[in-house]
């Protein structure tokens, strides 16, 4: 209940503060109306001329380009097919690349950012709110359509930065307690969604890192990996792990009490696994100065493995693909072979620029040529349409339906 009460405080007091904070509700026109969807899996979603006439009726009679989506207060770059003529045709739609709910707004609650095991996943709902409005502008952010084919002469990449993201959230752990067996009302370091508790010792433990289309002259591979520590005996130091990635340089040590534990390895792609790469591990008992073991109990949060993978796709509809920029040249051109598009057209989405990227099958293949960025690693995603998620008229609703205005925020100030 002490929680609880702690949560709702904290939200009342978060309210508030957005108010003045960057991204809090100035976002917010009062004088628009704005329609909410909801999003529980990352995908492109799309809102069909159907779906928007029935839902929201009165945006088939507004220019197109004015329309804005939003979610946690910021704009989002979306594609809408047709808008250049500045009115709605019945083959015109939405498109957006949507994400669902992770820990995002969650570390707000712990007194120590660093105290929130697993940023992925959020504490209460995987589901996210995405905002339909319009305004006056004919200028709002969109997706640039890239629909360069010319193939001749470029380089293709060498590979991509594949990354995997493995968590457990069978058990809830509340956070350290004290002799009443009660809980600190905030929120500790490692409470939070986690896998079962393991004691030690529990030992040659084995973890399979998918590693199959690695490229070995890539640059190295990187494991991040969290634990929980959620004993504290008596005795000091009484937890032992022992890990090893792969044949890299292992770890051996002690930690006391309990906390989230973050671990990282990194190891050279050429030392990959053709299909996996073990990651070693034991949580090893320890025994005190009166020949008595210790209690030692952990659980697993997450980890976070990435590696440089080549253009094969594995078979797949839909990849995530992290793509460096070409440092010897404008673009890229992507190779890839093996995806599972069936007759559907694909779509590649530059998710870190906003562009929707023209994809070509080639004599099996699939080629698309993509621009560099700032300088840092793009989000990448490809889909096949049969992919893209469609979004029905009854699932938009209006922000307030039960008041006068219901596509209206009510302004509190």
């Amino acid at each position: 209940m002490l929680k609880r009460l702690f949560l709702v405080s904290i939200l009342f007091f978060v309210g508030h503060a957005i108010f003045s904070q960057p991204f809090g509700n100035e976002w917010i026109q009062y004088n628009q109306s704005y329609y909410r969807l909801k999003v529980w899996n990352d995908g492109i979603y799309r809102i069909s001329y159907s779906s928007i006439a029935q839902a929201i009726p009165e945006l088939t009679s507004i220019d197109p380009r004015t329309i804005q989506i939003f979610n946690k207060g910021q704009e989002q770059a979306i594609y809408i097919q047709g808008e250049s003529d500045g009115s709605w045709d019945t083959s015109d739609f939405i498109e957006f690349y949507g994400r669902k709910n992770t820990g995002w707004f969650d570390t707000s609650l712990y007194p120590n950012a660093i105290d929130q095991s697993n940023t992925h996943y959020s504490l209460f709902s995987d589901t996210a709110s995405y905002y339909i409005t319009w305004n006056n502008s004919i200028s709002n952010l969109r997706m640039v359509s890239e629909t360069d084919v010319n193939f001749a002469g470029l380089t293709p990449a060498p590979y991509f930065i594949n990354e995997v993201i493995n968590q457990q959230t069978s058990d809830y752990y509340f956070g350290e307690t004290d002799y009443n067996n009660s809980t600190d009302p905030e929120y500790t370091n490692g409470e939070g969604w986690s896998g079962s508790v393991f004691s030690a010792p529990l030992l040659n433990q084995i973890t399979a890192l998918p590693s199959s289309n690695a490229v070995a002259s890539g640059p190295q591979a990187t494991l991040n990996i969290v634990y929980k520590t959620i004993s504290n005996a008596a005795w000091f130091n009484d937890h032992r792990y022992q890990m090893q990635l792969s044949n890299s340089p292992g770890l051996d040590t002690l930690l006391e009490g309990h906390g989230s534990r973050r671990f990282a390895f990194s190891m050279n792609a050429s030392g990959l696994g053709a299909s996996t790469t073990p990651f070693k591990h034991s949580y090893v008992s320890i025994i005190d100065n009166n020949g008595i073991l210790v209690t030692s109990n952990s659980m697993f949060s997450n980890y976070e493995w990435r590696y440089p993978h080549n253009f094969n796709l594995e078979n797949k509809s839909t990849f995530k693909m992290w793509l460096p920029d070409n440092s010897a040249g404008d673009r890229y051109l992507l190779n890839m072979t093996n995806f599972a598009a069936g007759t559907s057209t694909t779509w590649l989405y530059d998710l870190s620029n906003g562009k929707r990227i023209t994809v070509s099958p080639v004599s099996g293949a699939f080629k698309a040529i993509v621009p560099n960025g700032n300088g840092s690693e793009k989000e990448l995603f490809i889909a096949s349409e049969s992919q893209i998620t469609p979004i029905p008229d009854y699932a938009i609703k209006p922000v307030n339906a039960a008041s006068s205005q219901p596509g209206r925020f009510t302004d509190l100030q």
